[in-house]
């Protein structure tokens, strides 16, 4: 609402963070003031505009780095404790992610995350004022768990098949909409996260206008279609490439190896692969992995003893001697999600291992993160 004598312009955001979100659209919880005649800016509103593209990624990458630096010194001091929940520490990365974007996004942070603050960016509702943390927090999910799904290493996720398509949809069926969203629906700039918890990410240095532009129908049937599509498409790829790498009677006849090794209190997850290679010119070659995932590393010795007892094993329960080569890769670390340190070793035994032999004179690589 105008004031006699007073102007409004562009400025800096002044709505109350403790005031309650109306249910009503209400123009006059956000006041601006500038020194410029009224009469030289006709039909000015009173809500701040939607932010652009590039200086929403740039507070997310902002945001990141901060979220890095933090997962890093949480890494130095509980590195520890953190390498002994394997991939399962990404829950707590999860977790803290959750906490960082849901305070700072919500009226508690004033809306704004560290990064947003630097761009002088908002996230508000439809009226323009700050949101409760609740809806923070069901924003941040949406965004969050994209990212936990993304790259996690946990081997439940591989071989149960309702997870698998799960991972799909969130990774690439919500992770393709929101890209989709933030690059293509141009008025509102509003992706998932956004549509789902009714906000808008605005600029506060920008021209302002009456009223919030709605995301139009044809660009959330788009976005849906999108997330359809590469769900379906991408789960169909891993299924196809998995089948060309371990055929299905492989990981039938894994299962008594798998289930002795899982037994094992050194070992947080075990996986066991069969893959299928042939050069241009070659006959076509089997490769065998076992990969254990250590709850904390032992030391070069005790892992040396680790590997030749995982050789011994499957020698006694896989004909090792069809493979062309083998391999025991043993991993320690954390994985934040969002900032990781992991050191791997792989341990290379005679190509005739399935002689049972005492004695494996190992070649060990190592690669650290």
């Amino acid at each position: 609402m105008a004031i006699p004598g007073e102007t409004k312009q562009t400025g800096e955001w002044a709505g109350s963070n403790n005031a309650a979100e109306p249910d009503v659209e209400s123009s006059a919880n956000v006041a601006f003031t500038s020194s410029a005649p009224e009469e030289l800016i006709p039909h000015e509103g009173t809500l701040l505009p939607p932010a652009g593209l590039v200086k929403r990624v740039g507070a997310f990458a902002i945001d990141a780095i901060i979220l890095g630096i933090i997962g890093v010194v949480i890494g130095f001091i509980f590195g520890g404790p953190l390498s002994s929940l394997g991939p399962y520490a990404r829950l707590i990365g999860a977790a803290i992610a959750l906490a960082y974007y849901s305070y700072y996004n919500s009226r508690l942070g004033n809306g704004q995350t560290p990064g947003k603050k630097v761009l002088n960016l908002v996230v508000v509702n439809k009226n323009g004022q700050t949101i409760s943390l609740p809806r923070a927090f069901l924003r941040s999910v949406f965004l969050v768990i994209i990212f936990l799904f993304s790259g996690w290493n946990l081997p439940i996720l591989s071989q149960v098949t309702w997870l698998e398509i799960l991972k799909a949809i969130i990774v690439y069926g919500l992770g393709g909409a929101v890209a989709y969203l933030l690059l293509f629906n141009r008025p509102a700039r509003q992706g998932v996260h956004d549509l789902v918890a009714g906000t808008y990410v605005v600029f506060k240095r920008g021209t302002l206008i009456e009223v919030y532009p709605a995301t139009p129908r044809n660009h959330k049937l788009t976005a849906v279609i999108i997330a359809v599509f590469l769900s379906v498409v991408m789960w169909g790829a891993v299924q196809a490439l998995s089948a060309r790498l371990i055929p299905a009677t492989s990981t039938q006849k894994f299962q008594p190896l798998l289930q002795v090794l899982a037994r094992d209190q050194r070992f947080i997850a075990v996986e066991i692969s069969e893959e299928y290679w042939q050069a241009v010119g070659r006959q076509q070659e089997i490769l065998l992995t076992v990969t254990l995932i250590l709850r904390n590393d032992p030391g070069d010795a005790a892992r040396m003893r680790i590997a030749q007892d995982v050789a011994q094993l499957a020698a006694t329960h896989l004909a090792t001697g069809e493979y062309d080569s083998t391999a025991v890769q043993m991993a320690s670390g954390y994985d934040l999600g969002f900032a990781n340190s992991s050191t791997t070793w792989t341990y290379y035994p005679p190509k005739d291992w399935s002689l049972k032999t005492t004695q494996f004179l190992f070649m060990k690589m190592e690669f650290e993160q």
